[in-house]
């Protein structure tokens, strides 16, 4: 059955449309355009589709007022690979970025979107999840995630521009957020169209919620255990067994919020302990005992070292930590060693 590779698509209507205005056109001829990336957003996280998980009244605004794809695939479902078809509306195969691991750097000087309209008049830029290992090309601004490999931080991520990188304070989402407004009001007032890629690193792994939601936590609220929890994979497709979405084998302290995140400020740290802590208050002789002792007041579990040790599925345990540090330093490495020779 023939498969529709949804970023393919919009790439190539993208082209098309470029094709379309030419370079004759007037401004008020071509529209503005903001492409709003999320990432490893799935159909179960957004209530336009029905069923879902958690409630997206502002993407819904938009599928009401445009169109909601419900046949639509991708061929590399993945970080990098995904980007590099976005941009040149070609398969992975054609476009050279099959891999976030083994391909090397973006090659940006092939035919893509953004040049495309940058030599029909347009302001051009990137803000946000780039993931590619090289500097972007064919944008007349770009302030991209840097750190954890381009992967980037939810807390506090390193951004990289043609002014060289800058160390950040906040949430990522805020911060892609308020570099895309304040290059959006420059750049409304040149009198030219623009094109901004608005690339969010949220909701990819490991799912840290922000301040605000850290400041609403709420305790009680509980999400029925789906279906397909302890779902037996065998006969099913190679895909589908080796995706590394399990929480047996897959999931880390982080993921399942059995730790907080790494790199915050005091002030973050605080807003997690008041969370993780707000079902069995407690005074600070209280608390230092029940982390040292991997107990809460309850007797429930609020270490996350202690905690992630007696964690099992069904009686099958997390992997230990030590051996997903070093799967993870592995893969880093190689990515590393991807961006630097595509500096050579």
């Amino acid at each position: 059955m023939f498969k529709l590779d949804l970023k393919a698509v919009l790439g190539f209507a993208m082209l098309w449309l470029v094709a379309s205005w030419g370079l004759g056109a007037s401004a008020s001829e071509r529209p503005n355009i903001v492409f709003i990336f999320s990432d490893d957003h799935a159909v179960s996280a957004v209530s336009a589709y029905g069923d879902s998980l958690v409630d997206t009244p502002n993407i819904d605004r938009i599928a009401a007022g445009g169109m909601r794809f419900d046949r639509a695939y991708v061929g590399n479902a993945i970080c990098g690979p995904s980007r590099a078809t976005l941009l040149t509306g070609l398969h992975s195969h054609a476009n050279g970025f099959y891999s976030n691991e083994w391909s090397g750097p973006f090659n940006g000087e092939q035919q893509t979107l953004p040049s495309l309209l940058q030599n029909a008049g347009y302001q051009t830029a990137v803000i946000g999840k780039w993931h590619l290992y090289s500097d972007p090309v064919g944008f007349d601004h770009w302030d991209v995630i840097d750190n954890v490999f381009e992967q980037g931080s939810y807390y506090n991520p390193v951004f990289r521009s043609s002014a060289g990188e800058e160390e950040t304070t906040g949430y990522v989402a805020d911060l892609v957020t308020e570099k895309s407004i304040a290059w959006l009001e420059q750049a409304k007032e040149n009198g030219k169209p623009f094109f901004l890629l608005y690339n969010h690193k949220t909701p990819h792994r490991d799912w840290l919620p922000g301040p605000e939601e850290l400041r609403n936590w709420d305790e009680d609220a509980r999400l029925e255990e789906p279906d397909t929890l302890f779902r037996n994979l065998d006969g099913l497709t190679r895909a589908r067994r080796e995706a590394r979405m399990r929480i047996e084998d897959y999931m880390t302290d982080n993921d399942v919020k059995l730790a907080m995140g790494n790199n915050l400020t005091p002030e973050q740290a605080a807003l997690w302990e008041q969370a993780r802590f707000r079902a069995a208050p407690m005074d600070e002789s209280q608390r230092r005992r029940a982390l040292d002792s991997g107990e809460d007041a309850d007797g429930a579990g609020r270490n996350p070292s202690a905690a992630v040790d007696r964690l099992a599925v069904r009686g099958r345990r997390h992997p230990s930590a030590t051996a997903r540090r070093d799967r993870r330093a592995a893969t880093g490495a190689s990515r590393r060693d991807a961006r630097l020779r595509g500096r050579d």
